[in-house]
């Protein structure tokens, strides 16, 4: 029988797209080592840029859901990734919820497929 894998959680607790993920990895026998709400436990510049860099890259991570990429004009026009992790660091709504951290690598947002391919990877 394969170990249980072991996993971060970085979330929105209130988020129904976390708690689906979140149910996913129960479901999956996944124990999750800690929990990081993002709203109440903001990311540093440097914590986003190691997190874009486990999902595979800044546009990854970066989510243009967020309320504010419309507010802020920012669909008009392309974002370096610089500036993703900068308005990532700034505002928490802009990082894709959840991300699911295992060991040096990451999914951003929750598609069951992607989540599973993380729990089985080993």
């Amino acid at each position: 029988m394969p170990e249980r894998a072991v996993v971060d959680v970085y979330w929105y607790p209130s988020c129904s797209t976390c708690q689906r993920a979140l149910a996913h990895l129960e479901r999956r026998g996944a124990k999750v080592r800690a929990f990081r709400d993002l709203k109440a436990e903001p990311l540093s510049l440097a914590e986003v840029r190691a997190l874009a860099w486990k999902v595979g890259a800044p546009e990854r991570l970066f989510s243009r859901r967020a309320r504010a990429y419309r507010e802020r004009g920012l669909h008009r026009r392309a974002l370096s990734a610089d500036e993703m992790l900068a308005l990532m660091a700034e505002e928490w709504t802009f990082i894709a919820r959840p991300v699911i951290v295992r060991d040096d690598t990451a999914v951003a947002g929750y598609r069951q497929a992607d989540l599973d391919l993380l729990l089985d990877r080993y």
